[in-house]
């Protein structure tokens, strides 16, 4: 569900927009593993840059 929330979402964010994840954990014993997947897939897109983390919510602004 996670991944079609992001496919589905992602390329309508527009220039300048956010990308909020919520719920992303780097060490599995912490979370799933998806949303931190999302996180790590919408960096390497070239797409977003991270704006701010706090707890686990992550802040992608799309370039």
């Amino acid at each position: 569900m996670a991944w079609g929330d992001y496919e589905a979402w992602a390329p309508k964010v527009v220039g300048g927009g956010a990308l909020l994840i919520h719920d992303v954990f780097a060490d599995p014993a912490d979370g799933g593993r998806a949303p931190h997947e999302i996180y790590l897939a919408a960096l390497a897109s070239g797409a977003f840059v991270e704006r701010e983390a706090c707890g686990s919510l992550r802040w992608l602004q799309r370039l």
